[in-house]
């Protein structure tokens, strides 16, 4: 298996935890990507870095910098799915809207485009 592939492997896998480092510092995530996982190049002096949750966990602030934990963000009530339509469209049959083998991502810079 190419290096390639076992890095998407370790990105897709449930039993990889991703974390977010600034280049140049040396910290536990980047030591441990070397040696035990795989970094990816993410721009503007960051990398994404991949690591078997048994060299990552437990993930806490003591071991790694807040900024480098991602954050996901959802509605936890489904009061809120079902009133806004949500759960009857995508229940509905011939659309199949299951959302398997679908992988989103958000980067927001912070750079308000506008002005």
């Amino acid at each position: 298996m190419s290096d390639q592939e076992r890095c998407r492997q370790q990105i897709l896998s449930e039993e990889y935890r991703d974390f977010i480092i600034r280049k140049g510092r040396e910290t536990v995530a980047e030591q441990a990507a070397r040696e035990y996982g795989c970094s990816v190049e993410a721009g503007f002096g960051y990398q994404c870095a991949y690591l078997p949750e048994k060299r990552a966990d437990p993930i806490s602030r003591e071991r790694y910098s807040y900024n480098a934990i991602p954050r996901c963000y959802t509605i936890l009530g489904m009061e809120e799915l079902n009133q806004s339509g949500i759960l009857p469209l995508q229940n509905y049959p011939t659309l199949q809207l299951s959302g398997k083998q679908i992988m989103i991502g958000f980067i927001d810079t912070g750079i308000d485009y506008t002005n």
